[in-house]
């Protein structure tokens, strides 16, 4: 009896541990060891699920994901695969938006898509679209600072580089004043020959 109650605690710490660590390894040493133990199918049903999901991963489209979603029994990966679905379809949004000039079309991206990897992307659109915006109501200095979180001049749209030098322009100007070294304003009048603050 206590032999018994051993191989089954023994058994059940292998399992356990499978359970834990989640991988294919884990439960076909538990198989090896238990190939009729108390925990056989629902081991088996782990490997054919992990099976399953790795052919939808490897393929990496929502047909994919969606057949594993509808031919797996156990579901374990029924989360990541609705991420990747989403992910996918995000994708697909942003390549037919992301050359929008609209603030609100953006914004209702990044509202509809919130963990989309194109995230990123789509906030430093925004912040260049926002930048043009503060550019046209004369409000360089927060124009620049939209422009500098878009990624800087080369991130922005070549149009828009013009815009973004004139904001540059305005910002070392505003920190020129009376404290100023006199090499500071050469420097700043050299850099900027033309400039409307050159008087």
């Amino acid at each position: 009896k206590r032999v018994a109650e051993i191989e089954r605690k023994n058994e059940q710490d292998l399992y356990d541990y499978a359970a834990k660590v989640e991988t294919a390894q884990a439960y076909e040493a538990y198989l090896k060891k238990y190939p009729n133990g108390r925990f056989a199918q629902e081991a088996r049903g782990r490997l054919e699920d992990m099976e399953l999901w790795k052919k939808a991963k490897s393929a990496n489209t929502i047909a994919a994901y969606r057949n594993y979603l509808s031919t797996s029994k156990n579901k374990s990966f029924a989360q990541l695969a609705n991420d990747a679905i989403t992910d996918l379809e995000s994708k697909d949004a942003w390549n037919t938006i992301k050359q929008s000039s609209s603030k609100s079309v953006i914004e209702n991206f990044i509202q509809k898509y919130p963990k989309s990897s194109c995230l990123p992307e789509a906030n430093k659109r925004l912040n260049e679209l926002t930048a043009i915006e503060l550019y046209g109501q004369g409000d360089l200095q927060r124009a620049y600072d939209k422009f500098e979180a878009a990624g800087g001049r080369y991130s922005i749209e070549y149009s828009n580089r013009s815009k973004y030098d004139e904001c540059l322009e305005y910002v070392e100007y505003k920190k020129l004043n009376s404290y100023t070294k006199e090499s500071d304003l050469l420097a700043f009048l050299k850099n900027y020959p033309s400039s409307k603050y050159y008087d």
